[in-house]
């Protein structure tokens, strides 16, 4: 009987230190500049050609590539889906994204309304590995829990919608 006061003792004094602290990092004044990103936007290109390209071996081993690709795209999406666009890539230790002939990128489009638009490489593409993996995952989690792994699955799928499609919303809001 009283190892359960004690823990529950130890739970009271924690859950009022986090809520000392939470009420302690509210009260504070944080000063946050929102720089304009309305003409920014994201979509996806294929590298149809690659103009120019100076990469060399950098980093302590020779584990690097560094430096510049002067690419050819195509968009796939978008206003401009169809259209292609010449692209400087610069590569460095930051940012390390290698393009290749057909490779499908993640380009930042930046479109404002009074200037020249820019584009940048982003990232790799990675969404059709992401739908193999989570559909792999998923079957293997029915084929193991059969009926129990079905409903656990339903259960993850009802909880991920809350969480994407109301909860987070409603946190940027």
């Amino acid at each position: 009987m009283r190892r359960k006061w004690t823990e529950a003792g130890i739970l009271l004094v924690i859950l009022a230190v986090m809520a000392a602290l939470m009420w302690s990092f509210t009260r504070q004044d944080y000063q946050y500049e929102r720089y304009e990103t309305g003409s920014v936007h994201y979509v996806k290109a294929r590298t149809t050609e690659i103009l120019e390209q100076e990469l060399t071996v950098s980093g302590s081993g020779g584990e690097y590539l560094t430096g510049y690709q002067k690419l050819v795209v195509e968009f796939l999406e978008g206003d401009r889906k169809g259209e292609t666009q010449e692209i400087e890539n610069y590569v460095t230790v930051q940012h390390h994204v290698i393009a290749e002939e057909g490779r499908t990128l993640i380009i930042c489009a930046d479109e404002p309304d009074n200037a020249e638009p820019y584009y940048s490489v982003y990232n790799y593409s990675r969404g059709n590995g992401i739908w193999i993996l989570a559909a792999g995952f998923l079957l293997l989690v029915v084929l193991v829990g059969r009926k129990q792994g079905f409903l656990s699955c339903v259960g993850l799928l009802f909880t991920m919608c809350m969480v994407f499609c109301y909860l987070l919303p409603q946190l940027y809001n």
